[in-house]
């Protein structure tokens, strides 16, 4: 590590694993901005497929940590932080219907708040429990619209 500088890569593209555009970055530690280039690349190989995808590489000693911190903090509280599936005991949200027979376990959630009122067909991979699931739990995509329209959030 001695001798190496950081650099930080931000990028917005298409994310194949998300399914959509997003942005995101991480920090590359290399002894100069070439080798900062290949490492990036290297790391960015298969990750954005479509379009032209914006990617920046700068080096952090052009930029104060704390002042970083303070950004990436701010741009976090803006992308998806529920885009990653979670266990049935551990849901992002509990969704409830007005006479409690039916719940929803909001596992993950494919678009930002902001992007999902923009979609009338925006999902949520959930966990359903219903009097026609006997007291288990059967899983799918579930339109948001449906969830909001028919139950109330408790958690």
């Amino acid at each position: 590590m001695k001798g190496l500088r950081k650099y930080i890569v931000e990028y917005y593209g298409w994310i194949a694993s998300y399914g959509d555009w997003d942005c995101d970055d991480f920090i590359v530690r290399a002894p100069n901005m070439k080798e900062a280039k290949v490492i990036m690349n290297e790391r960015l190989k298969g990750k954005l497929i479509k379009g032209n995808p914006y990617i920046c590489l700068y080096s952090t000693a052009k930029r104060k940590m704390e002042e970083w911190d303070k950004k990436e903090e701010e741009r976090r509280s803006k992308i998806n932080a529920c885009n990653k599936t979670r266990n049935v005991d551990e849901p992002y949200e509990v969704w409830k219907s007005h006479n409690g027979s039916w719940e929803w376990r909001v596992l993950k959630k494919y678009q930002t708040p902001r992007l999902e009122k923009q979609n009338k067909h925006a999902r949520w991979y959930c966990a359903v429990k219903s009097p026609y699931t006997y007291g288990g739990w059967e899983y799918g995509d579930t339109y948001v619209k449906d969830v909001k329209q028919y139950a109330e959030q408790i958690k």
